[in-house]
C-alpha cells in the first residue's frame, strides 16, 4: 500500500537504490584502498596506490569491474541473496568484535552507550548467524567458507602491520585465568606432572654442547617440554 499515490514506492525505492550506489561506489574503494595500504591481505598491495588528486583510482576501477557482473547477471533475485551473506557476516563479525574486545576488558574499548553489554552484541551476532542460514543455507555455507579462507591466508602470509588478534587475546586471558586458579588451593596428585631439570655446558659461543640433551627430555616430556634455559656464570 502507498499513499497518497502508487509512484511513491517506487521514486522512494529509485532515490534509496541510487544513494546506496553512490554511498558503495565512493565507499568501497577507499576501504579496499586502506586495507591495501595496511598490507593486511599482501596480494591487495596493486591497490594501494592513488591518482595525482589522492583518488583510489585502481581500486576504483576493481569496484566498477564488480558491479558491472552485477550488471551483466541480470536477475536481482541471484544477486540478492550474495550481497545478504556479506552484509550479515559483516555485521556479525562488528558484533563478535565488540564481545571480545569487552570479554577481554581491552584498554582501548570504551563504549560511550550507557546501557551497553557484551550480551547484548552476542545476541546481535548470533540473530545474524541465523538469518544467514534462514535466508539460504548454501549460500551461508560459501560465505563462511570466503571468510575462513581469507582469514587463514592472513595467518598464513603474515601481515606486515600487526593490529592485534582477538582469538590470541582470548587464549592469553583463558590461560591467564587458568594460572591465577592454580593458587586457590594446592594441586592433586593426579594433576602432577614432572619437570625435568637439564643441565647442560655451554661453549665458548653460550651454545649447549649437548643438545641432544633436549631432545632426549623432550621426548620423556612427550613432545610438551617448556624450555627455560638460563646461563650461569663464573665470576671472581
Amino acid at each position: 500500500m502507498s499513499w497518497p499515490h502508487p509512484m511513491v514506492v517506487i521514486i522512494g525505492s529509485f532515490l534509496s537504490t541510487v544513494g546506496a550506489g553512490l554511498q558503495s561506489l565512493t565507499g568501497a574503494p577507499r576501504l579496499l584502498q586502506a586495507i591495501a595500504k595496511d598490507q593486511i591481505i599482501p596480494f591487495l598491495k596493486f591497490f594501494s596506490k592513488s591518482s595525482s588528486r589522492n583518488e583510489p583510482t585502481r581500486a576504483l576501477f576493481l569496484t566498477l569491474f564488480i558491479a558491472e557482473i552485477g550488471i551483466l547477471i541480470g536477475n536481482l533475485d541471484h544477486i540478492a541473496p550474495i550481497l545478504t551473506m556479506f552484509f550479515l557476516m559483516c555485521y556479525m563479525f562488528v558484533n563478535l568484535a565488540c564481545v571480545l574486545q569487552s570479554l577481554l576488558r581491552t584498554p582501548n574499548w570504551r563504549p560511550r552507550f550507557k546501557y551497553y553489554h557484551w550480551s547484548l552484541s552476542l545476541i546481535g551476532s548470533i540473530l545474524c548467524l541465523v538469518v544467514m542460514f534462514l535466508s539460504s543455507w548454501y549460500y551461508a555455507l560459501i560465505a563462511i567458507g570466503i571468510a575462513g579462507c581469507v582469514y587463514k591466508y592472513i595467518e598464513f602470509s603474515g601481515a606486515e602491520k600487526e593490529w592485534g588478534d582477538g582469538i590470541r587475546g582470548l587464549a592469553l586471558s583463558a590461560a591467564r585465568y587458568s594460572l591465577l586458579r592454580l593458587e586457590e588451593g594446592p594441586p592433586h596428585t593426579k594433576n602432577w606432572r614432572p619437570q625435568v631439570l637439564v643441565l647442560c655446558k655451554l661453549d665458548e659461543e653460550l651454545n649447549p654442547k649437548y643438545p641432544k640433551l633436549f631432545s632426549f627430555a623432550s621426548q620423556l616430556k612427550a613432545g610438551e617440554l617448556y624450555l627455560f634455559r638460563p646461563n650461569c656464570y663464573e665470576c671472581n
